[in-house]
């Protein structure tokens, strides 16, 4: 009879080669540690109200210059994209700074939507390319706080998954929930214009840190 400690063993190292051929992007899972990378625009409508568009060139245990050609890298090539609702502003003024506080235009809630396409053909100038491919994730803004000087501005708040869905890339399935529920996200940019109006788009800028899961 075999000894229970033997066959434990024996299935150890059979297990540990099955695991790492699951894993063949390096993770950062860690609380503090940096969850995704931001590149986009924050765009003005008619009606004063805004919304939040733009990729990701790298996500945590998914990979890193997420692009389908990394010799043209932009938003047109990018793997994952990102759509938020419309958004309203809530000002309150100090000095040369103006803060806002952000609620939804017309929904519950404030969320942005994640996008996987691997042929994408996105650009600035059509919010409605960056809706485009297999919807991955839907993550919810709380405690959101915009703040804007006379040359830049600020954006920090909370994330959390609220929806999530498997895809593949590269022959692995993948999906947000293994990686991480909640985040903190701070995103830079140029300042506002004094009067939100039509046509705006202000390029935009930052990173999700993992909070948490």
């Amino acid at each position: 009879m075999k000894k229970p400690g033997l066959t434990l063993l024996a299935i150890l190292p059979a297990l540990a080669v099955s695991l790492s051929g699951q894993s063949p992007y390096p993770r950062e899972g860690e609380v503090g540690s940096v969850a995704a990378q931001f590149v986009g625009r924050f765009v003005i409508g008619a009606d004063g109200n805004g919304e939040v568009i733009g990729y990701m060139p790298f996500l945590d245990g998914i990979g890193n210059d997420l692009f389908i050609n990394t010799a043209d890298r932009g938003e047109h090539t990018a793997l994952f994209s990102v759509r938020s609702n419309r958004i309203a502003f809530a000002r309150m003024r100090n000095g040369s700074f103006n803060h806002f506080l952000l609620g939804p235009a017309s929904d519950s809630q404030i969320e942005f939507k994640v996008y996987f396409n691997e042929s994408p053909d996105r650009n600035f100038g059509n919010p409605a390319s960056f809706a485009t491919g297999q919807l991955v994730g839907v993550v919810r803004l709380t405690r959101g706080m915009l703040t804007v000087t006379p040359v830049s501005l600020d954006y920090t708040s909370h994330l959390e998954l609220i929806e999530s869905h498997d895809f593949i890339l590269k022959d692995r399935t993948i999906n947000f929930r293994a990686l991480g529920r909640a985040t903190l996200c701070h995103v830079m940019g140029d300042t506002l214009p004094a009067v939100l109006s039509g046509g705006t788009s202000v390029p935009l800028g930052g990173q999700l840190v993992h909070a948490g899961r």
